[in-house]
C-alpha cells in the first residue's frame, strides 16, 4: 500500500490525506476516515496519467483484425504484467487482489472438466435458479472474451506473444478478467455509452467497498479534456477523478467511504461482484428472477414462446418487494394472463402467427370471445384486462408459484446446514463466506416469495 501512495501523491500529499486503506468489518479492504471531514469535501484526486483505460495503454496494443474492447483491452494489459515491475502500472497492479476464490465465477472455471473442486461443485448445484442464469451470462461473457484474446495474441504478436501457438492461462487471466469487472468505474467517453467500452481502473478509489444506501455513497467526479471544435464526436479523456465524501449526515473518524455500484439485485451483485448484502429483515427490499420456473408452465411451450419472443416478452419474468406492495413484474403478468388463457385460444395462436406489437393484427374491437385478441390488447395498453376469470387465475397461479418457492427455500436452507462437504470444509476461510451467500440468496428468495403471496391473499391490485 505504501508503494501505491508514493506512486500517486508526494509525500506531502500523503500526510494530508483523510483516509487510508485497512481491513473493514465485512473482512475484506476498504477506504476508512482518518479524521472527521464535512460533507462533501474532496478526499482526493487521481490525474490520467494514473488511470488505467483505453486512453493511457492503448497505444501499447498495436491494431488487428481483431478489435479489443475496454474490457478485453484492460484485462489483457493485467493478465500480462500482473509480475512486470518494470511496467508503468506496476505500482497499482500490485496492489490489486491475490486471488478471487469467493467470486462463483472462479467456481464455474476450476470445476470445468474437473472434479477436484468438491464445494466449488457443491455450492453451484445448491445456487437459486434465479442466480443460476446471471451467473452463466457471466460466464458466457468471460468465455468469449478468452476467445477474442486468443485470436487477437496469434494475430498482434506483443512481446513474447510474437508465436501463434503461444497459449492463455485461463486462470491467469481470470484473475485479471475479475479485477476489471469488479473494480472499474463506469466514465462515459464520447457520444454514446457502453457498458464494455466506458470503463476505467483508478486506483485508490477501487478500494472502496458498495452500498445499497445511495445517502451513504460518496461520488467520484471525472473532470474532461473539452471536445475537438473540428471534430466533437471524438471521445474525450478524463484528465482526472476526485473522490468526495457523500453529502449528508457528519462523517467521523473511523467512517468507512462506500460508493453505490448500481442499484442492483442481490443476485446481479452475486454474480458480477461476487458478494451479497445481507437481509436485515423479511421486508428489505429484494427482487427473483421466475424464467426458470415460468418458462416450465408454458403448455404448449413452442407455440407460447413464440407469441412472447414476437411481442418482446420472453424472459425477465420477476417478482419484487419494493416499491410497496410486494408485486409481480408487468412481464410476469403479460406472460401469466398469456398462460392462463383457455385451450380454445390456441387455434387463434396458430392462425395468427405473424402478428407483433408494430403490426398486432387486431379488430378495431376485440371480441370478449377472441381471449388471444384480448391478450394482444392488454399489452398494447388498450385494456386492462383479459377478463375477470383471467384475472382471477393469474392470481391463483402467482400464489401457487409463491408458495413453491418458499417450500423450496425451507428444503433448500435445511439442506445446506446438512450438506456434508459443506459441514466438513465449508465453515471456514473463502468456502464459509461462498456458504453464507447461498443461504443469503435463497432467504431472498423464501422473503419475496412470502411478500408476493401476502400481496395476493390481500387483494392486492397490481
Amino acid at each position: 500500500m505504501d508503494n501505491l501512495l508514493e506512486w500517486l501523491f508526494s509525500k506531502d500529499q500523503i500526510s494530508q490525506l483523510p483516509v487510508r486503506c485497512q481491513r473493514t468489518p465485512s473482512g475484506g479492504r476498504g477506504l476508512v476516515l482518518i479524521r472527521d471531514i464535512d460533507p462533501q469535501t474532496a478526499l482526493f484526486t487521481i490525474p490520467a496519467r494514473f488511470l488505467l483505460n483505453r486512453f493511457t495503454i492503448g497505444h501499447q496494443y498495436p491494431l488487428s483484425d481483431t478489435q479489443l474492447t475496454s474490457t478485453q483491452l484492460l484485462s489483457l494489459h493485467l493478465y500480462l504484467h500482473r509480475h512486470d515491475r518494470e511496467d508503468k502500472f506496476w505500482p497499482f497492479i500490485s496492489s490489486l487482489p491475490e486471488e478471487f476464490d469467493t467470486h462463483p465465477l472462479t467456481w464455474i472455471i476450476q470445476t470445468r472438466g474437473s472434479g477436484l473442486y468438491p464445494i466449488h461443485s457443491t455450492l453451484l448445484r445448491l445456487l437459486p435458479g434465479s442466480a443460476r442464469r446471471p451467473l452463466n451470462q457471466v460466464a458466457d461473457r468471460f468465455q468469449d472474451d478468452v476467445d477474442t484474446i486468443r485470436s487477437y495474441l496469434k494475430s498482434a504478436r506483443i512481446g513474447k506473444w510474437d508465436h501463434p501457438d503461444s497459449g492463455l492461462d485461463v486462470d491467469g487471466f481470470l484473475w485479471a478478467w475479475l479485477n476489471v469487472n469488479t473494480r472499474c468505474l463506469y466514465l462515459r467517453i464520447g457520444q454514446t455509452s457502453s457498458m464494455v467500452e466506458d470503463l476505467t481502473l483508478c486506483p485508490l478509489v477501487d478500494f472502496a467497498n458498495h452500498t445499497g444506501n445511495p445517502q451513504l455513497s460518496s461520488q467520484f467526479i471525472p473532470n474532461y479534456s473539452p471536445p475537438s471544435l473540428f471534430n466533437p464526436h471524438v471521445p474525450t479523456e478524463p484528465l482526472s477523478i476526485t473522490l468526495t465524501s457523500r453529502g449528508a449526515g457528519p462523517l467521523k473518524t473511523g467512517d468507512e467511504i462506500l460508493l453505490e455500484y448500481g442499484s442492483h439485485s442481490n443476485t446481479t451483485l452475486f454474480s458480477e461482484y461476487g458478494f451479497v448484502l445481507p437481509r436485515r429483515s423479511e421486508s428489505d427490499a429484494g427482487d427473483i428472477d421466475l424464467d426458470d420456473i415460468i418458462q416450465d408452465m408454458l403448455h404448449p411451450r413452442g407455440l407460447l414462446q413464440g407469441v412472447l419472443e414476437r411481442w418482446n416478452y420472453w424472459h425477465n419474468w420477476s417478482i419484487h418487494t419494493q416499491p410497496l406492495p410486494a408485486h409481480p413484474s408487468y412481464r410476469l403478468l403479460t406472460v401469466l394472463r398469456l398462460i392462463c388463457l383457455p385451450a380454445a385460444a390456441h387455434a387463434s395462436i396458430v392462425q395468427d402467427s405473424q402478428s407483433t406489437p408494430s403490426d398486432p393484427h387486431l379488430p378495431w374491437e376485440p371480441s370478449a370471445d377472441d381471449t388471444f385478441d384480448r391478450w394482444k390488447a392488454t399489452v398494447l395498453g388498450l385494456t386492462d384486462s383479459i377478463s375477470d376469470r383471467n384475472e382471477e387465475q393469474i392470481r391463483e397461479l402467482l400464489a401457487s408459484v409463491c408458495i413453491r418457492l418458499q417450500e423450496l427455500s425451507h428444503t433448500t436452507l435445511a439442506q445446506l446446514d446438512e450438506e456434508p462437504i459443506l459441514k466438513e470444509k465449508g465453515k471456514d476461510g473463502w468456502a464459509s463466506y461462498g456458504f453464507s451467500c447461498v443461504q443469503e440468496l435463497w432467504t431472498e428468495v423464501r422473503d419475496v416469495a412470502s411478500q408476493v403471496h401476502r400481496s395476493v391473499v390481500r387483494g392486492e391490485e397490481f
